[in-house]
């Protein structure tokens, strides 16, 4: 079954939602902040006009158009679902990049209709975008709540995401060609990744956008480079990427706090990894203020004394 998104709340910027993944664990305090954006009220049709029809026929106006299929898996229940579409998909810029570009299609995950299509393309989470050629295969996938700048480079990444699959297969590993293809897949080989992170300079590793993406998505040892140099850097990382670069650590601290509280029903706690994690938390200043981070470790140390 789908899990709905969970309510979590941090002192500086009011209550976010936070996409819950179906894991077998979940960190309680995973800060995956979205920034409070300014944006104007879009006039009617200025949005994404999203395809009114079923799956059969927009797989038809796809083939007939030569154009991907642009799929929202939404499910009602979904708070950043529900801020996408209320701040994002009504953009005008948003939906003329997307309305050009794809047939927009919308499914309830929960529906009827759309449970059979979230099985076959193994939607786990929302708000997931998926994008879909005219004969049902799947090109490219992104998922959770962003910018409008950073939901429009997706649809970019979608685009010319099949030219650079076969580029990937044809052996490319230069640094440039990885730059792009890394910050745009999340599930590439590790030790490609490691290998290109290895290359990176210190201006590289905090100046590049495109290297902050995949250092997000793929740095999971706190013992590397890379994710030593952040949190050595944890306040220039705050003043180019603001309550973001979070999600720098977030992988990390979840793994953590996975061994410390255990993965499964049954597992034994592990105190060393609760240690390291509460260790991770005091340094992230001002990413994480120390005021929060001396809230969270409190209540995730009762946490784990209550249950011994």
């Amino acid at each position: 079954m789908l899990n709905q998104g969970e309510l979590c709340w941090d002192d500086t910027l009011q209550i976010k939602f936070i996409m819950k993944k179906i894991t077998k664990h979940t960190l309680l305090f995973a800060m995956a902040m979205f920034a409070t954006v300014q944006l104007s009220v879009a006039k009617d049709g200025e949005g994404i006009k999203f395809f009114k029809g079923t799956w059969a026929e927009a797989l038809k106006e796809a083939k007939k158009t030569k154009k991907l299929l642009f799929v929202d898996a939404f499910a009602t229940w979904c708070g950043p679902c529900k801020m996408m579409a209320k701040k994002v998909f009504v953009q005008k810029k948003v939906g003329d990049f997307y309305n050009k570009n794809f047939i927009p299609v919308k499914i309830d995950v929960d529906s009827k209709t759309g449970r059979p299509l979230a099985t076959k393309y193994e939607v786990r989470a929302m708000p997931t975008y998926l994008f879909v050629g005219g004969d049902g295969k799947l090109v490219y996938r992104k998922l959770g709540y962003m910018k409008s700048e950073e939901f429009i480079s997706v649809g970019q990444s979608a685009l010319k995401f099949p030219q650079m699959v076969k580029k990937y297969n044809a052996g490319d590993r230069s640094k440039k060609f990885l730059n792009e293809y890394l910050a745009s897949v999340d599930d590439a080989d590790a030790k490609v990744v490691n290998k290109y992170l290895a290359q990176l300079s210190e201006k590289e590793m905090l100046q590049d956008e495109n290297n902050f993406k995949i250092m997000s998505t793929y740095v999971r040892d706190p013992e590397s480079k890379a994710f030593k140099f952040f949190l050595s850097h944890t306040k220039e990382y705050k003043q180019a990427y603001g309550d973001q670069s979070l999600n720098l650590a977030v992988g990390i601290l979840d793994n953590l706090y996975g061994k410390a509280f255990g993965k499964r029903k049954g597992d034994k706690k592990d105190a060393k990894s609760l240690q390291k994690l509460f260790n991770i938390l005091m340094k992230l200043d001002p990413i994480m203020p120390k005021a929060k981070a001396d809230g969270i470790i409190k209540n995730l140390q009762k946490k784990f004394d209550d249950g011994k």
